[in-house]
């Protein structure tokens, strides 16, 4: 999976890569980068190591207030 920051203009920027836990679950901390006004964080599957941009839906999105 790769966890996006969805910025309220501009393409989404990557905030790493991550796997579940055996039972789906995962916490990932990320620092977003200085300046970036979020409108949501998403994750979508892609290959490991992840890529410059999501090449599908978001698989989970969320709005940020």
């Amino acid at each position: 999976y790769q966890l996006w920051f969805v910025p309220k203009a501009g393409n989404p920027v990557s905030a790493g890569v991550f796997n579940t836990a055996q039972n789906g679950s995962a916490v990932v901390e990320a620092d977003v980068p200085a300046g970036l006004e979020l409108m949501a964080a998403a994750v979508t599957t892609e290959p490991a190591g992840g890529l410059p941009q999501p090449t599908g839906a978001f698989a989970l999105l969320g709005a940020l207030n």
